[in-house]
């Protein structure tokens, strides 16, 4: 069995729940990881009760049943649970996401430095979509959802950097990479999706991704204010 890493003041502590073996990244946690406390939690994940976590990685092959099992092992706790699956398809990634879930990633899209920076970012409360994810959630657009209707009022809604800033996240990027991508600082970002969140009705960037990508029926008040 891994051994957990040492627990280093102001390190992010992550929970890694799956069962024996069926870790996909075994150079992680590793020299990338030196900002995480990571122990591993194996099912059916009553530890997770207890200690201090500020994120739970759940590593499954069925995540629409594992989910549900994790969360009621938790009990009343709530945390940011990050999802480490094989495979992703529509329906898996968005009903995922519906259940709780602040991201998931595919085994073939990460590495080790990934991996700490999707969990480092599930612990501030950022949705993470590795690639996989993301191409799985955008091939589920409705073709109801088109230039004529809801996609094309909740893009009206923004600015066109809030649509730049809307179109990279809904891709899988991050604050950091949406920065550097469109020289911007990570305040700067921050600030435009609070700005987003405020128009489209929402509150998260879960429901953000969703509702981007047509996922998530639009809200019925908000997403009217004026371009920026």
């Amino acid at each position: 069995m891994k051994k957990h890493s040492p627990h280093q003041p102001g390190a992010v502590s992550v929970a890694v729940a799956c069962h024996e073996g069926d870790w996909p990244c075994q150079e992680w946690p590793g020299a990338d990881s030196t900002t995480l406390s990571v122990r591993w939690v194996r099912p059916p994940y009553i530890s997770l009760r207890r200690g201090s976590w500020d994120v739970v990685v759940l590593r499954c092959r069925h995540p629409l049943s594992e989910l549900p099992r994790l969360r009621e092992a938790m009990g009343e706790r709530s945390l940011p649970v990050l999802l480490v699956c094989p495979t992703a398809d529509t329906e898996q990634v968005t009903t995922a996401l519906k259940l709780g879930a602040i991201g998931y990633l595919v085994d073939g899209d990460i590495s080790s430095r990934a991996l700490t920076i999707a969990a480092t970012s599930a612990a501030e409360g950022h949705t993470c979509l590795s690639p996989t994810a993301s191409s799985a959630l955008q091939k589920g657009v409705s073709p109801g959802f088109g230039p004529v209707g809801d996609e094309a009022r909740l893009r009206m809604a923004l600015s066109p950097r809030e649509r730049e800033v809307m179109d990279l996240l809904a891709s899988g990027f991050g604050v950091a990479e949406i920065g550097q991508r469109l020289s911007l600082t990570r305040k700067t970002v921050r600030n435009y999706l609070t700005s987003v969140y405020s128009k489209l009705g929402i509150s998260n960037r879960t429901s953000a991704v969703l509702l981007w990508l047509g996922a998530k029926e639009p809200p019925t008040h908000g997403g009217s204010a004026p371009p920026g």
